[in-house]
């Protein structure tokens, strides 16, 4: 509940605003480059800095170099466009990189709960206020599976929706044409209702571009289309193909943002990108609002310039990957101003 307290706030008006701005800094670092850049790297190394200080703020500038280290080391290892199975040198230097990182969350814990560092607006506080109950290695534990779960997958949505930014140009202009009118402060307030083309766009490109598959554990014995599944049973699921099942949509495998535009509901557990209750995502608003303002980004101030002959398309590993995603970031001055 705490964590959910502290995420709430995450996405409050103010939170949004400051946010933004983090992300127009890393566009802007990557709009300085003199040479084509990865697509993909930017937005999932924008992604996890700016998230950061959602998990844990205050870092010295060596426990943050801890963690980016560990940051980078687990995004060379899920963005890898051919993945190969790990040497022994490579899985020994992705432990030392979590353990090098559980051990600067174990430190914070442990100086805030002794009073000797101030609480912070972060998740860290939470498991902080709930040490007595959870006990030190389940807070860092819980430090740890959040702090992982960000390495990839929130990148991997932000950078698919660049890429349908980037090759849907008839509603990248609408898109355009709908938050050019939206002051920022104002769509910071509400960004899904004030901007209702662009959340359209995002929710279509949740439901193309997700996971592959999730792990769960069956909680009770259950019979599903025949099959009998044993409690503790281990269970695949596919949000991927759920999402592209016509039995629940229509041209499931056609890009159609107006589909939302419908008001048409969607069959119960047929649109599934941030997973099943009680195990879905807790960062799934957060996550909502940060696409959000990457549309914002990449229709008002920002734009990606691609060679002419790029043709980037999306790879099924880990996460779903813009391949040959690649050019330029270039300041988009068609009616940009500093109030948007």
């Amino acid at each position: 509940m705490l964590w959910l307290d502290t995420l709430r706030n995450a996405t409050s008006a103010t939170a949004l605003l400051q946010l933004h701005g983090d992300m127009a800094a890393h566009l802007h670092q990557a709009e300085q480059s003199a040479s084509a850049v990865n697509f993909n790297d930017v937005i999932q190394h924008m992604v996890v800095r700016t998230l950061l200080p959602q998990l844990v703020s205050g870092l010295s500038e060596q426990d943050t170099r801890v963690i980016h280290a560990d940051q980078q080391n687990k995004l060379a290892y899920l963005l890898d466009p051919e993945p190969k199975p790990q040497t022994w040198r490579q899985r020994l230097s992705m432990m030392r990189h979590s353990m090098r990182t559980a051990s600067v969350f174990r430190k914070h814990i442990k100086l805030r709960a002794r009073g000797k560092l101030p609480g912070q607006a972060d998740l860290l506080d939470a498991s902080v206020r709930l040490l007595d109950r959870l006990g030190m290695d389940r807070a860092v534990d819980a430090m740890v599976t959040v702090h992982t779960a960000v390495n990839g997958p929130p990148g991997a949505a932000l950078s698919c929706l660049a890429f349908e930014l980037s090759r849907q140009p008839v509603w990248a202009e609408k898109i355009r044409e709908e938050l050019q009118l939206l002051p920022l402060a104002e769509f910071c307030q509400a960004p899904m209702k004030r901007a209702p083309l662009l959340y359209a766009f995002v929710r279509e490109v949740l439901r193309m571009w997700n996971v592959p598959v999730v792990a769960r554990t069956a909680r009770t014995d259950m019979s599903i289309a025949g099959q009998e599944i044993m409690q503790d049973s281990a269970i695949i699921m596919s949000p991927y193909f759920i999402h592209r099942n016509p039995r629940y949509w229509h041209d499931p495998d056609l890009f159609r943002p107006e589909r939302w535009l419908e008001e048409k509901e969607t069959q119960p557990g047929s649109y599934v990108p941030f997973g099943w209750a009680p195990k879905g995502c807790i960062g799934s608003q957060l996550g909502l609002c940060q696409m959000m303002l990457l549309g914002h980004l990449l229709s008002c101030r920002y734009r990606l310039q691609l060679p002419a002959d790029a043709a980037p398309y999306v790879v099924m590993t880990a996460l779903p990957t813009p391949v040959g995603f690649c050019g330029r970031v270039l300041a988009d001055k068609r009616g940009n101003t500093d109030e948007n």
